[in-house]
């Protein structure tokens, strides 16, 4: 962080910015690769003494400091005790303007801070700097995670994500709730009809996601996951009323993916016939599927990891043939030896 503790206007301010931005232009010129090493914290250090060479014979001289921590802005510098600016030291090794900023809630903002601006490092050839109004380069919010602003600093004017959801980054900042009209233009942009946006807020876990309905997902997405729930639950194959409670729950934790007719995905349909080398047989459908996509489901298995197994099958077996376990939980469970014929089919 960056305290400045003299009282200034605004546009003095956006001078000083402006004139630090050149002198970065003429340092990294003179010595590119250095600066291209400068990414995160360094370039704070870097903007910090040239701010400080820059305020001599100014409002700002003697007065900015440099602080380490977890605080939003970078820099701020008071008019007075109660009013300040800020700047938001953000960089990148890769040729654009784009980065991940910081939360929507601003948890760590320094309290009394009036406007914000973001000085960007773009630390690839070549080597360039900006700076704008913070608000104006926030383009969207992330998905996932804690939802944060998306920073692009060639944002049009009118196209920052105040202007899409249409309220002014000062009224948003201090909703008590501002994560409601960010899911509102979620659900808007992102969601199909039925899904939604969560949010989990406690004090060791904060994310955001979309939940989708199944029926909004693609095709080969739900084969895949179809796949997935027979390779980690082998009691589908049974005939407990509950055999799909755990891959109901697997798919909403996992997946964010809620299916109000679960059952339907695996026996909707009744009867259907395979044909093996020897003959065709009559099979429930949940079986069609499992023959279908036998090899694929036993990729899965040989490709999961010993513990994920153990947790889903609750055993914990020496898992030295993962895939010779899974069929014999799945015949246990069909009272069959189903398995054993699609070995057979396909050399398994």
């Amino acid at each position: 962080m960056i305290y400045s503790l003299n009282n200034f206007q605004n546009e003095s301010f956006e001078f000083l910015l402006s004139n630090s931005i050149d002198k970065l232009h003429s340092l990294s010129k003179k010595d590119t690769s250095y600066f291209k090493t400068r990414k995160g914290i360094k370039l704070e250090k870097d903007v910090f003494q040239v701010m400080c060479d820059l305020s001599k014979n100014t409002d700002f001289e003697n007065t900015i400091e440099l602080v380490s921590g977890q605080r939003f802005p970078d820099i701020v510098s008071f008019i007075n005790e109660k009013h300040g600016l800020g700047v938001e030291v953000k960089t990148s090794t890769q040729n654009h303007w784009k980065t991940t900023g910081s939360s929507i809630f601003e948890g760590t903002r320094i309290a009394d801070i009036d406007r914000i601006y973001l000085l960007y490092g773009k630390l690839a050839d070549p080597v360039e700097f900006r700076f704008r109004k913070y608000e104006e380069c926030l383009y969207n919010v992330a998905v996932t995670h804690s939802p944060r602003y998306l920073i692009d600093m060639e944002t049009k004017p009118e196209e920052s994500i105040f202007d899409i959801i249409g309220i002014d980054y000062e009224q948003f900042r201090n909703l008590k709730n501002p994560f409601l009209p960010i899911r509102q233009h979620f659900k808007r942009t992102l969601c199909k009809p039925g899904d939604d946006v969560w949010w989990i807020d406690s004090e060791n876990r904060q994310e955001t996601d979309i939940i989708r309905l199944w029926r909004n997902l693609d095709f080969s997405d739900q084969t895949l996951l179809i796949n997935q729930a027979m390779a980690f639950f082998p009691q589908i194959f049974g005939n407990r009323n509950d055999k799909f409670s755990a891959v109901a729950t697997w798919l909403v934790a996992e997946h964010n993916v809620v299916n109000p007719s679960l059952r339907d995905v695996f026996t909707a349909g009744g009867q259907k016939n395979i044909q093996l080398k020897s003959r065709t047989i009559n099979v429930a459908r949940i079986i069609k599927h499992l023959a279908d996509n036998y090899l694929d489901i036993l990729k899965i298995i040989n490709n999961s990891d010993d513990d994920k197994l153990s947790y889903y099958w609750n055993i914990d077996p020496d898992f030295s043939n993962k895939s010779n376990i899974w069929k014999q939980l799945v015949n246990k469970h069909n009272d069959s030896t189903i398995t054993d014929l699609l070995d057979e089919e396909y050399g398994a």
